[in-house]
């Protein structure tokens, strides 16, 4: 987390450690859906935090250039930046997130299927 400025404002803050305690305390399952079994919550925040760093690293990765100065000038600059940045994104998902994300955590779990929630309509185009 280290490389990311963002993330260490963040964790530095303070921010994520006072939502902890305005939970349930400092025990890592209290980040969770709470309905979820214990064993999954107590194991999910490291599942998430991995992908997170995923995350960061590949939009590290997309940037072609520097970031733009923060200051009120150059906003428009901002809001190119990052549409551009988004957009890299996006591929990145459409083009290979069936092989590098699906595939892989479905071979974690041996391929078993799964009952698929979507949220609507488009929850169940993405699904496929």
């Amino acid at each position: 987390m280290n490389n990311h400025e963002s993330a260490n404002i963040i964790r530095d803050s303070g921010i994520l450690l006072d939502l902890l305690h305005n939970e349930e305390g400092l025990e890592i399952e209290s980040t969770c859906d709470p309905s979820w079994p214990l064993s999954l919550r107590k194991s999910w925040p490291y599942y998430i935090m991995g992908v997170s760093q995923m995350a960061l690293d590949l939009i590290e990765n997309l940037r072609t250039s520097p970031r733009p100065a923060l200051d009120i000038s150059s906003i428009h600059q901002q809001e190119l930046y990052y549409t551009q940045l988004m957009i890299k994104q996006k591929e990145v998902w459409q083009n290979w997130g069936s092989t590098a994300f699906f595939h892989h955590i479905n071979a974690i779990f041996g391929y078993e299927p799964l009952i698929a929630q979507p949220r609507g309509f488009l929850g169940i185009l993405a699904s496929f």
